[in-house]
């Protein structure tokens, strides 16, 4: 019992100073690597150790962190900004609650599926409320001179130009469109730490194959519904409402993309110069590849959910 005890503090602490190292590397690169490969380290810790283990980990490493933020006598080559340590903080404890997710649900069932849309509510719920009780009460002046500048740039290359209107409505969405990258990143890198833990021979308790991808009837429902409701409704609320409608599309965008991506098998593809493919027609189709892989989703979602089930009665 001591042993073991002393196996998990070995491992508690080797697996804090892991987080520490890799995030400050990342950080170092380039903010904007860090935006998208943060959650990175955070998810080979989380594949391997138990939760309650992951859970002191997460706890020592933030607090080592918020020393490293507001103390005068560490000295790193780049410094760590207040910013750097609320986005760790919240990144983190996201990470967590999709280890829980997962390690409660996986304990009942294997099912990616109920995974995926379990998480990506309750991201929902925290950007909602982020909204609120923060993002609601800030000033945003500055990014609506940054977009105005933006809009300047494009009118003179081919005469498009944003009104203040249409800038208004683009910081509305901020932080669903910040939720949506968060909830993408993760899932490229939850599939890219299992891909290094599994070279490592470091362990995998989640592995996430998303075979028949089955949606509860309900979440169409609400979904419609949010819809509706976004197109009617002209208040404050409809800033929540669509920004909610955001969000619960990374449900079907994530199948569409599935959907799209084994639509290669045919051709016997490396996986590699699938993603090339897929890379070079968003290149060239930009938004409109995307609106094309969230209807595949949401058809293909709506197709097992409704008309496969209505065929088996």
């Amino acid at each position: 019992m001591i042993q073991s005890n002393k196996d998990s503090l070995i491992l508690v602490l080797y697996s804090s100073i892991f987080l520490i190292v890799l995030e400050t590397i990342i950080l170092n690169i380039s903010h904007q690597f860090f935006l998208v490969f943060n959650s990175l380290p955070l998810l080979i810790i989380g594949q391997f150790l138990k939760i309650n283990l992951y859970l002191i980990t997460l706890i020592i490493s933030n607090i080592i962190f918020f020393v490293i933020t507001f103390s005068d006598y560490f000295v790193i080559e780049k410094n760590l900004s207040i910013n750097f340590y609320l986005n760790y903080a919240f990144v983190s404890f996201l990470v967590f609650c999709f280890f829980f997710i997962c390690n409660f649900i996986s304990k009942k069932e294997n099912s990616a599926d109920k995974i995926l849309w379990v998480f990506t509510i309750l991201v929902q719920i925290f950007s909602i409320l982020l909204i609120y009780f923060y993002f609601s009460s800030i000033d945003y002046s500055s990014i609506q001179s940054y977009l105005a500048e933006l809009s300047r740039n494009l009118v003179k290359e081919n005469n498009q130009v944003l009104t203040t209107k249409s800038i208004e409505e683009i910081i509305k969405v901020i932080p669903s469109i910040n939720a949506l990258i968060f909830l993408t990143t993760l899932m490229v890198n939850q599939k890219i730490a299992v891909l290094i833990n599994r070279k490592l021979e470091l362990g995998n308790k989640y592995i996430l194959n998303f075979g028949n991808y089955v949606l509860p009837k309900w979440f169409f429902l609400i979904f419609f519904a949010l819809s509706l409701s976004s197109i009617l409704v002209e208040n404050n609320s409809q800033t929540y409402l669509i920004n909610s409608l955001i969000i619960l599309s990374f449900v079907f965008l994530f199948n569409g993309f599935i959907k799209f991506y084994k639509s290669f098998d045919r051709f016997n593809l490396n996986g590699y110069v699938k993603f090339l493919i897929i890379f070079l027609l968003f290149i060239f189709l930009g938004y409109v590849l995307i609106l094309i892989i969230f209807f595949l989703g949401f058809y293909t979602t709506f197709k097992n959910c409704f008309i496969k089930n209505s065929e088996n009665i």
